[in-house]
This record gives C-alpha cells, sequence and structure tokens, in this order.
C-alpha cells in the first residue's frame, strides 16, 4: 500500500490503527514508501507527504506491529525536473 505517502502525518498512525484491526491475528501489512525529506505538491495538484524513516519505523510499532522486513533497493524516475528520483522502500509488519 502506498497511501501514506498521500496523507497529512496527522492520518497516518489512525491509519495503521484501521488496518490493524481489520488485519486477522498475525496478518501482515505492506507499505511503499518514499525516502526523500520533503513534502510537496506535484505538477498535478497530488499531495505527497514523506516520513523520516525513524518516525515511520515508530509510528508502525506504536500501532502495534512489528517490523518483519525492510526492503530499500528501489528507485524511481520522476516527471518533474524539481523534484529528483526518489528512493522507495517497501516495509512489512506483523500484527502482534
Amino acid at each position: 500500500c502506498a497511501l501514506p505517502i498521500y496523507l497529512p502525518e496527522a492520518l497516518l498512525e489512525p491509519l495503521l490503527i484501521e488496518f490493524r484491526r481489520v488485519l486477522a491475528s498475525r496478518g501482515v501489512v505492506a507499505l511503499t514508501m518514499t525516502l526523500e525529506k520533503e513534502s510537496h505538491l506535484d505538477a498535478f495538484g497530488r499531495y505527497f507527504h514523506f516520513y523520516p524513516r525513524d518516525r515511520l519505523l515508530e509510528r508502525i510499532a506504536k500501532a502495534g506491529f512489528e517490523l518483519h522486513s525492510r526492503d530499500e533497493r528501489l528507485r524511481s524516475k520522476t516527471t518533474e525536473p524539481q523534484h529528483p528520483a526518489a528512493e522507495w522502500t517497501t516495509i512489512t509488519a506483523r500484527k502482534v
């Protein structure tokens, strides 16, 4: 799920809590996020919120998940010259 990058930070914790609520016991959630440090609107008016890695992992744990795996090898290209290619991470976390 890449949804969190489109939400203001105040909505991340409620989203994670809702994921936890609907997951089966020991269920797994996968979040794909950029590792950039700047939130912005793109040329199409879409909002992108970027979370520092430590804060994201803290929020995941606080919502009742344990880190299962993290893959930070993904890179993307961009069509927006003012925003360089982004580094992405996919985090999988298990409901505890």
